[in-house]
């Protein structure tokens, strides 16, 4: 069983969103694999952040141990430039898992998040 510590926090006006997965793992891809919903869940919660604020930016810190080494990778999200990802990369496996709810969400989220980008230009 994983555990998992979050840590949420704000810096300079820029939503910071940090997890740490307690586990040496053998490698990245076992990593990965054992935490790839989690960590598109959190990416999810991330986009969440830019709704009802004024956020450009939002970043998702990850920490974790891989083969005895600390890994430590901090992934800044625009809602301008990486709203795409939300349909292109998120949704997929969401789709794959027949989570048609959090699908609903997801798409809900990207419209309105798109809705909001347009409404700026």
């Amino acid at each position: 069983m994983k555990q998992v510590k979050q840590l949420e926090m704000t810096i300079n006006k820029q939503e910071v969103k940090s997890i740490k997965i307690i586990k040496d793992y053998p490698d990245f891809n076992e990593f990965y694999l054992e935490n790839k919903q989690y960590i598109y869940d959190s990416i999810i919660e991330v986009f969440t952040q830019f709704v009802g604020n004024s956020y450009k930016s939002v970043s998702l810190n990850i920490d974790a141990k891989i083969k005895g080494l600390d890994w430590k990778s901090n992934f800044v999200f625009s809602v301008e430039k990486d709203l795409e990802l939300l349909m292109k990369d998120i949704l997929p496996l969401y789709v794959e898992k027949e989570d048609y709810e959090k699908c609903s969400n997801i798409k809900n989220l990207y419209l309105l998040l798109k809705n909001r980008n347009d409404t700026k230009k």
